[in-house]
């Protein structure tokens, strides 16, 4: 069998795509996949585990957030060499976007824009280092509204908080937000918005305030133990 350690929480985007895949691989390769969650500290706990503790025998996998958990790296280096591990199995591309549950009184991204402008607004994100924290802080200088982020420890926390209203809207990959279904609305997708209806039709971050913000993308992808793979090439 193959394990995979999985950086953040049973039940969240990544297990979503994670069982979707491998359903399909274990049947080509005629083996299991065991996925072991480990969230924490961003995602940091569940790479240290992977580098620190796991043979690089090449039956073993990390199935890691990519844009985050390099963002991460680049906020506060890891115990392990970041070139000692690699990508080679991207499975998605993510924007992120911004929404609010159904129920908030923030009908529409100029609500959002206005309040803002009024008091700092909190923010819900599934963790500090993120494309969607990256676009959410672009549109507050492109609009001068304020915004305090508060990470909320996985995705689905994050869409917790914004349909609940312990905060006053959340960013996120989109992704977890379409799962949420009408429990949320979103107000603007921080790249191309390339499901339509799926996320309300909502803008691109570009196309409402003339930015040229780079799309804010998470794209989850299997990783390995580049030892492994160099004593492994097949």
């Amino acid at each position: 069998n193959i394990s995979v350690i999985i950086p953040t929480r049973e039940g969240g985007g990544a297990d979503r795509n994670f069982r979707a895949f491998t359903s399909i691989w274990k049947t080509k390769l005629g083996t299991d996949f065991e996925p072991g969650f480990f969230p924490g500290a961003s995602g940091r706990v569940g790479y240290e585990i992977y580098m620190g503790k796991n043979k690089p025998d090449a039956y073993s996998l990390i199935f890691g957030t990519m844009g985050p958990e390099v963002l991460n790296w680049a906020i506060q280096a890891p115990t392990f060499d970041v070139n000692d591990y690699f990508y080679f199995g991207q499975v998605d591309k993510d924007p992120g976007c911004l929404f609010v549950g159904a129920e908030s009184p923030l009908k529409t991204l100029d609500d959002v824009i206005a309040e803002g402008k009024k008091r700092k607004l909190n923010v819900g994100t599934s963790r500090m280092a993120h494309p969607a924290s990256i676009g959410l802080l672009a549109l507050g200088e492109a609009t001068g509204a304020q915004f305090n982020l508060i990470p909320l420890s996985g995705g689905k926390n994050t869409v917790a908080g914004a349909v609940t209203g312990e905060v006053d809207f959340s960013v996120l990959t989109s992704g977890s937000v379409i799962a949420a279904g009408e429990a949320v609305r979103t107000h603007l997708v921080f790249g191309e918005n390339r499901v339509g209806a799926a996320l309300n039709d909502a803008p691109s971050m570009n196309s409402v305030y003339g930015t040229d913000l780079p799309e804010m993308l998470s794209s989850r992808a299997f990783g390995i133990h580049k030892k492994a793979a160099d004593d492994h090439p097949d």
